[in-house]
């Protein structure tokens, strides 16, 4: 956003002009769209004797969505597979879904959440470790406390046929 400006050349400085701010008023917005506003002098907070010219652009365009929240299923990520000749037998992580929260669009895109990378490169047997979720999404965060996860998982050696 540029401001045209003019006023006393002591008043337009950078340290005078450092706090100035642009603000909109989206009171009136009531549900989910995009909105247009104008954009004049009267949005910007200016010191004393300086006035806006001009502002481009002269409108500006914001999309406002409802924020919403909703179980999702949490899926591994596996920083090293299993090495030659093994296989996830069957996994679990407890608990199997987190809530998350953000823009109705990014939540109801988002097919799952997942796990910090686990690494199986030398798994064998039972394995059980601690992770943490993780958004893909970065409008989209987890609701309410982080909590750790559990991934157990049987490590198999594939028979020979």
């Amino acid at each position: 956003l540029q401001l045209r400006v003019h006023g006393p050349s002591g008043h337009i400085t950078p340290s005078r002009l450092r706090d100035l701010a642009v603000v909109i008023d989206c009171s009136g917005v009531t549900r989910s769209g995009v909105y247009t506003f104008n954009l004049t002098g009267r949005h910007a907070s200016l010191p004393e004797d300086v006035s806006v010219d001009s502002t481009m652009p002269s409108q500006i365009q914001l999309a406002f969505e409802r924020e919403v929240t909703r179980e999702a299923p949490v899926a591994p990520r596996y920083a090293h597979p299993p090495r030659a000749g093994y296989r996830v037998k069957e996994f679990r992580i407890t608990p199997p879904a987190v809530t998350v929260r953000g823009p109705e669009s990014n939540v109801n895109a988002l097919e799952s959440v997942e796990t910090d990378p686990i690494d199986l490169s030398t798994a064998a047997g039972e394995v059980e470790v601690d992770v943490l979720a993780h958004v893909p999404d970065p409008r989209v965060r987890l609701d309410g406390p982080t909590a750790t996860l559990v991934y157990k998982a049987t490590v198999e050696k594939l028979s020979k046929k």
